[in-house]
């Protein structure tokens, strides 16, 4: 009879045993399953930060190329307008020197033709 009731105290507390297993094993299960969501996680916020950066890395290499297209469109402008005031002035001063040179050579009874 003594054997028998320390038969099923021994059945119990290897019941119990095994109930605070199962309990640390789930436990233990629900910890790894959060320790590697957080891991999934982590390596996508870093995935999304590195994007965010090269966006913006792109996007400021965009704008540098667009301020030098600008900029080399703009001394472009700049050199064929200073182009278009040399002819002009080129010009006048020509007419104005064949003008000259025309009221000269009357005066000396010399007739040129000037186109």
């Amino acid at each position: 009879r003594l054997q028998r009731q320390q038969n099923e105290e021994r059945t119990i507390q290897q019941a119990e045993q095994a109930a605070l297993d199962d309990e640390q094993h789930r436990k233990a299960a629900i910890i790894k399953r959060n320790i590697e969501q957080k891991a999934v996680l982590e390596t996508q916020l870093q995935e999304k930060a590195a994007a965010a950066s090269l966006r913006l890395k792109l996007n400021s290499d965009q704008d540098k190329l667009i301020r030098d297209h600008q900029a080399e469109e703009d001394r472009k402008l700049r050199a064929l307008e200073r182009k278009k005031a040399i002819k002009h002035v080129d010009h006048v001063t020509t007419q104005e020197l064949l003008v000259r040179l025309k009221k000269l050579n009357a005066a000396r009874g010399i007739q040129i033709k000037i186109k």
